[in-house]
């Protein structure tokens, strides 16, 4: 979304971006409310390229300042998740809850996080994890309390589990 602010009304009010194909090359912005003098309009960027801002004031004079700016288009890159604790293997009685400590960063914001968990060879099991409230959703610190009792529940025919895997996976909110 790009906002631009003017000193007047105006007529019209359009960003037109060079070499967008497949998207439109004129973004038509908008007045953010009736009689507002700040206009919006969302657009994508395909590529690195420039653009131009034209505006039309009542009068139909057009802005001066109408020269080529650039824009510099960033390739959204995967969603890093650590885990910060426990380290190492960890032995547990049944009743145990360990607790994992995790940060998920992402360059335009985590939308997800899931537990993908393992016990002994059964099939793989995913758990959505609930994302901290944060101000910043780009950089997401969380705790997930794994309760042993809970993952070894479902085991066929009662009988103990050896191993218990885990691996914690983010989600972008980049819209494909």
């Amino acid at each position: 979304t790009l906002t631009v602010d003017s000193t007047q009304p105006l007529k019209t009010a359009q960003l037109e971006i060079a070499d967008n194909a497949p998207h439109s090359a004129l973004v038509d912005l908008h007045p953010l409310q009736p009689g507002s003098k700040s206009y919006a309009g969302e657009f994508t960027v395909i590529r690195s390229t420039q653009y131009k801002i034209k505006l039309v004031n009542s009068l139909g004079l057009e802005n001066a300042d109408n020269q080529p700016r650039p824009i510099l288009a960033r390739a959204d890159a995967p969603p890093q998740i650590t885990i910060s604790s426990p380290i190492g293997i960890v032995k547990v009685r049944p009743d145990d809850t360990v607790n994992v400590a995790y940060e998920a960063v992402d360059d335009f914001g985590v939308s997800k996080i899931e537990a993908l968990v393992q016990v002994d060879e059964l099939p793989v099991k995913t758990i959505g994890l609930v994302l901290s409230n944060t101000p910043a959703p780009n950089k997401v610190p969380g705790k997930w309390p794994l309760s042993v009792a809970e993952m070894v529940r479902d085991i066929p025919g009662g009988r103990d589990a050896k191993k218990i895997t885990y691996q914690l996976r983010a989600t972008d909110n980049c819209q494909p």
